[in-house]
C-alpha cells in the first residue's frame, strides 16, 4: 500500500434534522417581518347591522314557529277526522228477501224460469230481447227458499244480469265495466348486455353472423 496515496471523502448529504431546522428559520424569519397589528386597527363594529340580523331571526323564527302551529292544527283535526266513525249506513231494502217461494221446472228456458218467478212474486218483469234469443235450457227443482235465493240461481245458470227497478225484475246480458286502477308502487331494473367490449373483441365478422345479445328484467 503506498503511503503517500490520499484517501478520497465522500461528501455528506444533509441529513432530515438539517432540513427540519432550516424550515422552521425561514418560517421565523417571515412571522417576523410581518407587521404588527392591534385593536385600533380592525374595522368599527357595525352595531346598527346586527340589530338588524337580530331582528330578522326573530321574525323569521315566529313565523316558522306559527307555520309549525298550523301544520300541528291540520294534522290534529285530520286525526280526529279519522278517529271519528263512520256513520252507519242503512241496509237497502230487498223484497225477494222477505218472500219465500219454491219452483220445479225440467229443461226450461231463461224465459219461462224468469215468468214463473215473476207470476210467484206478483211483480213485473222486463227482459232484454238477446237473452231471450239464448237456446241454453236448465232445470230448477227449489222448495221453500227466498226469491232472491231462486233469482240468483237463475241470472248464475245463464250468466245474465239481473236488479230490480221499482216493481219490476230487470234481466239483461252481463255488463262489462272498465275501472282505471292506478299502478302499484314497482321498482323495474333492466340489465342488458352484449357480446365483445370497445374495440370490437368478441364480434365475429359480417359473413358469420352478429355479436351475442341476452339481457335481464326484473321488478318488484
Amino acid at each position: 500500500m503506498n503511503p503517500n496515496a490520499r484517501t478520497a471523502r465522500v461528501p455528506r448529504r444533509p441529513t432530515v434534522r438539517t432540513l427540519v431546522s432550516a424550515i422552521g428559520a425561514l418560517a421565523l424569519t417571515a412571522c417576523s417581518n410581518m407587521p404588527p397589528r392591534s385593536v385600533q386597527e380592525l374595522p368599527p363594529t357595525e352595531y346598527k347591522a346586527l340589530e338588524r340580523s337580530g331582528t330578522a331571526i326573530v321574525e323569521e323564527s315566529k313565523k316558522l314557529a306559527s307555520q309549525q302551529d298550523r301544520m300541528r292544527e291540520q294534522v290534529e283535526q285530520r286525526l280526529q277526522q279519522l278517529a271519528e266513525p263512520a256513520a252507519p249506513v242503512a241496509p237497502a231494502y230487498d223484497p225477494l228477501e222477505n218472500t219465500v217461494v219454491s219452483i220445479s221446472m225440467f229443461n226450461a228456458d231463461v224465459g219461462q224460469l224468469l215468468w214463473a218467478l215473476a207470476d210467484e212474486l206478483k211483480m213485473n218483469l222486463i227482459v232484454d230481447p238477446h237473452v231471450l234469443e239464448q237456446r241454453q235450457r236448465t232445470s230448477l227443482h227449489l222448495r221453500n227458499v227466498s226469491a232472491r235465493e231462486v233469482y240468483n240461481h237463475i241470472l248464475d245458470a245463464f250468466d245474465l244480469h239481473g236488479e230490480i227497478r221499482g216493481g219490476a225484475l230487470v234481466v239483461g246480458q252481463m255488463r262489462e265495466r272498465i275501472i282505471n286502477v292506478d299502478m302499484l308502487n314497482s321498482n323495474t331494473s333492466f340489465d342488458l348486455s352484449t357480446g365483445g367490449d370497445v374495440f370490437g373483441a368478441g364480434m365475429q365478422s359480417a359473413g358469420g353472423g352478429g355479436q351475442s345479445l341476452r339481457g335481464t328484467l326484473t321488478m318488484t
